[in-house]
């Protein structure tokens, strides 16, 4: 179980959730639903900061692609 499983599980849940990878979910879920900054997420993660930017765009693009 991925260290945001926990908090991303409780969240409400939509099909475009699902459209995201992996990496894009929990990225997403510990920025937007965690309440941490990128900086933070970055650090959490072990990652560079351009990293985390590139994932949550790519995965907000992917969600509004989705839900069109």
């Amino acid at each position: 179980m991925s260290r945001s499983n926990v908090a991303w599980n409780n969240k409400p849940s939509s099909p475009g959730l699902n459209s995201l990878t992996p990496a894009q979910r929990e990225a997403i879920s510990l920025a937007y639903y965690g309440g941490r900054t990128y900086l933070e997420v970055a650090h959490y993660l072990g990652i560079g900061l351009p990293t985390v930017k590139a994932r949550i765009r790519d995965g907000l693009h992917r969600l509004k692609r989705r839900i069109r």
